[in-house]
């Protein structure tokens, strides 16, 4: 990685072995105890973000894996994913409230505010009201990675909001060393042969759109002749089928974990990046986030939460109408958008990462 990531890390290992905190300060900067359950994907990278990002929001961090491992600490708690698992959430919920009537302040980001939304569930009404109650407790932000626009009722549940943080982390992550990824890069152009190269990239399954993107694939002679679809991260088991007829009829599938120079790879060769997944899966998408930070076009679902925020951002996006085959197809083959100018999406990325920044500042500095 480069040099701006291996300098987080070295930030994040000292504060991981510096001197335990009870809510005092630490060369002059609010200490935050940040608990996350850990793993890959979207928690490994909120991770390395928030490491490198903290001397900017004016707050020291101290980062522990679980709000039950920090049960007696005092000082502000920051949840970089509030509501993910069940046990989690509840877990999350229910120490936003006692700390709250403590006096102690909790902030938490909601990673999936739809799920409040999804009618004729008593689950999530419920969770409705549950979080609409506790954002509104003294000493609690709870902040949405989507802006109120995209969904004006994601203010019934969410204190405020931030832009999600996939969409301007690179800023601290950087972009890894794209070495040794020439065979790749060779094996994709070499299929192409000039046609429009579309990319999904992540876990191949139903939710991501994934048997969709192998409906449309195999549906039509005349998309496959001006497109090339590739596909690449692991399948996971029911999409196998889908997998197998999406490669029968000359779709480029790579069924295995891609690491960091791989997927950047992908990036820079890839005409539209495909984020256009199932109605089930209406939340944030960090492959989307980063095809945004590079000015990569991008295909959503019509309705979903990332085609309206395509719409604010005023970023190149395909909205195809899920389930509709022959009119997604004549749609896809009738786009053929360009890139975001450079000096665009970094205005757009940095006014991103300033409003989220400031936000965050905001609630973890205050009293």
């Amino acid at each position: 990685m480069t040099e701006i990531q291996s300098s987080a890390q070295v930030q994040l290992d000292s504060r991981l072995n510096g001197p335990l905190s009870n809510g005092a300060s630490v060369n002059g900067m609010q200490v935050v105890t940040y608990i996350s359950k850990g793993g890959d994907g979207h928690h490994d990278d909120y991770y390395r973000l928030f490491a490198a990002a903290a001397i900017d929001i004016g707050v020291s961090l101290r980062f522990m894996p679980r709000s039950s491992s920090v049960a007696r600490r005092r000082g502000i708690w920051f949840y970089s994913m509030f509501d993910t698992w069940t046990t989690e959430t509840a877990r999350a919920l229910l120490a936003a409230i006692f700390r709250s009537l403590a006096g102690k302040k909790t902030i938490g980001l909601l990673f999936r505010p739809g799920d409040c939304f999804v009618k004729r569930s008593f689950k999530s009404s419920f969770r409705r009201m549950l979080f609409g109650v506790v954002s509104r407790l003294r000493n609690v932000h709870l902040l949405s990675i989507f802006p109120f626009t995209v969904s004006p009722e994601i203010s019934s549940v969410a204190t405020n909001w931030i832009y999600e943080p996939q969409l301007w982390d690179l800023q601290y992550l950087g972009v890894p060393d794209m070495q040794n990824v020439e065979p790749l890069q060779a094996q994709i152009l070499g299929l192409a042969d000039k046609r429009l190269i579309v990319v999904a990239l992540g876990s191949q399954c139903r939710e991501k759109g994934f048997d969709y993107l192998a409906e449309l694939w195999v549906s039509s002679a005349e998309l496959r002749a001006s497109h090339l679809f590739v596909a690449c991260g692991v399948v996971l088991p029911d999409s196998k089928p889908s997998a197998r007829r999406f490669q029968e009829a000359g779709g480029m599938l790579l069924d295995r974990h891609i690491d960091d120079a791989e997927l950047f790879c992908l990036y820079r060769n890839a005409d539209l990046v495909w984020s256009c997944y199932a109605p089930d899966y209406n939340q944030s998408s960090g492959i989307h986030g980063r095809a945004v930070q590079l000015g990569i076009p991008v295909v959503v679902r019509k309705g979903s939460y990332i085609d309206a925020l395509g719409e604010t951002l005023s970023h190149p996006s395909l909205a195809l109408p899920y389930g509709a085959i022959g009119e997604s197809i004549s749609l896809l083959q009738k786009w053929n958008p360009r890139r975001v100018d450079q000096e665009r999406t970094e205005s757009l990325v940095r006014h991103m990462r300033d409003h989220s920044l400031s936000v965050l500042a905001d609630a973890l500095r205050g009293t």
